[in-house]
């Protein structure tokens, strides 16, 4: 049911794994430095704030990459799909995945699955998920729910933020899925020019989505943390934003261009799944056997997606293929046989 890739451990597949756990492990970083930091270390300004200028400094350096090479800019209908994804990006996934509630964390791994099952529609040819990858990934959502407990909601409200939220999920799936199709296999030129478009888009969004807030450009800075304080707001700022954000976008991108749409997505499961565990040998505490037995569905699940290979649709292909060619060929003697009867 499930055949493990074949293909060299130091290959392309390898780049995009490496890459998947350091951005998971970036992740984990960012949820628990509070935990692990002193106050001094931690950044002066809004998580919101924070994201938001790892996304300007990388939009800069994509767009004034992509300047420097020159060529590969996308036609208008692939431009128009680089700013839908950046639309997505930054108005979905960065608030999204910047939440931190046991039902967000949940819901967010159930997009491994929703993009095993929206791949077909987006026509991607990287093979066929079988019922063994589908296994994996509803074992990662249950053990996600078994860790993160989904709420019971008894209101309409409940109810409708719920809906909402899935939704929400079933929208980033189909942008991963979109992703995929534009980034896999594209050449450097056009993959570096999708993503300057989009980066720029997914920058120019956050932006006008938390100035919405006023909360945002007001109380930039945490309580007790002001601006004109005695050692500024700059060098934490500045270190969290080259040592954190700034790597995690780059590595977003890098996943998402070098791994399959449900591969890519698993990083909503091993991120919660290196913080819990992380987090427990931090405080010394104790699990439950279901947070542990849930944990262990997330790693099986993630690890069987990763690691495991789709069924692949080239023998039906090369099938049809040779059904053509010796029609063609049964042609071509019947006419040959037909002149040398004639002939003679």
């Amino acid at each position: 049911m499930w055949r493990v890739g074949q293909r060299a451990v130091w290959g392309r597949d390898a780049k995009g794994l490496m890459a998947l756990l350091g951005l998971s492990l970036l992740g984990t970083v960012r949820a628990l430095r509070g935990e692990m930091l002193p106050e001094g270390w931690l950044p002066a300004v809004s998580p919101e704030l924070e994201r938001l200028s790892g996304w300007v400094i990388f939009s800069l350096l994509a767009g004034a990459h992509a300047l420097r090479r020159g060529g590969g800019w996308p036609d208008r209908r692939r431009a128009a799909r680089a700013v839908l994804v950046g639309l997505l990006v930054g108005l979905l996934l960065v608030p999204m995945a910047g939440m931190g509630r046991a039902r967000d964390v949940s819901l967010l791994a159930l997009i491994p699955f929703l993009c095993l099952e929206l791949r077909p529609h987006f026509r991607l040819a990287d093979g066929r998920a079988g019922n063994g990858h589908r296994v994996a990934a509803l074992a990662c959502f249950g053990g996600a729910a078994l860790v993160y407990p989904l709420p019971r909601f008894s209101t309409l409200s409940d109810g409708v933020a719920v809906g909402l939220a899935l939704l929400a999920v079933g929208s980033l799936a189909g942008l991963s899925c979109l992703a995929a199709v534009e980034l896999n296999g594209a050449g450097k030129r056009e993959r570096g020019s999708f993503v300057a478009i989009a980066s720029v888009t997914a920058t120019l969004a956050q932006m006008l989505m938390w100035s919405v807030k006023a909360e945002f450009f007001v109380r930039a800075a945490k309580p007790g943390w002001p601006m004109h304080s005695a050692h500024g707001w700059w060098p934490t700022w500045a270190l969290w934003t080259v040592c954190e954000e700034l790597p995690a976008v780059w590595l977003l991108w890098w996943v998402v261009a070098r791994l399959s749409a449900a591969q890519a997505a698993t990083r909503f499961v091993i991120g919660p799944l290196l913080t819990v565990v992380v987090g427990t040998l931090l405080a010394q505490a104790g699990l439950s056997a279901e947070a542990w037995f849930g944990l262990a569905m997330m790693g099986a699940g993630s690890g069987v997606l990763l690691l495991a290979r789709d069924e692949p649709e080239e023998p039906q292909r090369l099938a049809l293929e040779d059904d053509v060619s010796g029609a063609e060929s049964s042609s071509t003697l019947g006419s040959i046989s037909g002149k040398w009867g004639s002939g003679k």
